[in-house]
């Protein structure tokens, strides 16, 4: 299946061919400053599985890891459509709701040391005080 992200005004977007590797609700500051919302939703896909269209501009921070995290954005609209985190050079972060298509259904909540208080998640899923390492 083939996934595409989209930025506000349409401008920028990103195509990924197949599914994401994992999807994950992430609940730090910096994901709730980023996303404007309580929590952001990440599919991270294959870098080799994406194609980019349209012009963007970056954004480096430094994440949890100690690693950067360069945020890719849209200089027209400013949609925050995808990320790069250096701790998992073969991924992007994609914005699931910039998606034209649903993903499936995040298995794992990180940052939970910083979700807002009157969030919860489902039962059967992953939770993490912090961010989690990279796997494999």
């Amino acid at each position: 299946m083939t996934h595409e992200a989209k930025c506000q005004c349409g401008q920028l977007s990103l195509t990924c061919e197949g599914e994401p590797d994992f999807v994950l609700v992430c609940n730090c500051v910096q994901c709730q400053r980023r996303s404007g919302s309580a929590f952001a939703i990440g599919a991270f896909f294959r870098r080799d599985n994406t194609n980019l269209s349209g012009t963007h501009k970056k954004w480096s921070r430094l994440g949890s890891s100690g690693q950067p995290l360069i945020n890719h954005f849209c200089p027209d609209c400013g949609t925050n459509l995808f990320w790069a985190p250096k701790v998992r050079p073969d991924h992007y972060g994609v914005a699931a709701g910039c998606l034209t298509s649903t993903v499936k259904e995040p298995e794992t909540a990180i940052w939970m040391s910083e979700k807002l208080p009157w969030l919860a998640f489902p039962e059967p899923w992953v939770k993490h005080d912090k961010g989690v390492a990279k796997s494999g």
